[in-house]
């Protein structure tokens, strides 16, 4: 009987000294709070829409409204050159990405961080999710590369992160 508390308590110490290492690495990754600025976007993003009649509400059903437009951003990137297809680029990644976070942190209960690069990411204590980069990655190949195989939406992508964070979830209680 000892020895199960020795080591249920060796193990909860771990868990503890990890999840601090976690806070201090978020800590020093994250020089400025890219949170309310992220929220801001896609809360911005989601009205103007709202506005054009899609009904963007935050949650993974209405990924499948983002999803389409990330296909016609894309069909409208090939007639573009230069500096325009870059900007149309990069807001497609800023206000997409930012949705997408969103979605991805109401649904699995993570937080806005800077990640090293420099980009909004986000935290869900198992693992980061690079949501801008997701949607470049989707723009330019069409897919990107998950554990379980590729992912080539928005929204099998916020599947296969939930499921992921929810197991991680599992296994720590």
């Amino acid at each position: 009987m000892f020895k199960f508390l020795k080591d249920a308590w060796q193990d909860a110490k771990q868990r503890v000294e990890g999840d601090q290492a976690r806070a201090a690495a978020q800590a020093a990754r994250t020089t400025e709070d890219v949170g309310p600025t992220m929220v801001s976007v896609a809360q911005k993003f989601a009205d103007a829409l709202n506005a054009k009649g899609a009904r963007l509400d935050f949650t993974p059903a209405s990924l499948a409204i983002v999803d389409r437009m990330l296909a016609r951003t894309k069909e409208e990137m090939h007639t573009l050159s230069g500096a325009e297809k870059q900007s149309l680029q990069n807001q497609a990644c800023l206000h997409l990405g930012a949705y997408l976070g969103e979605v991805v942190r109401r649904e699995a209960g993570g937080v806005w961080i800077k990640g090293e690069d420099g980009l909004p990411r986000i935290d869900l204590y198992s693992h980061v999710a690079p949501v801008v980069t997701v949607v470049l990655g989707l723009i330019h190949r069409g897919h990107v590369d998950m554990p379980g195989g590729p992912v080539e939406t928005l929204t099998a992508y916020c599947n296969v992160v939930s499921e992921t964070a929810r197991a991680a979830l599992g296994q720590a209680v």
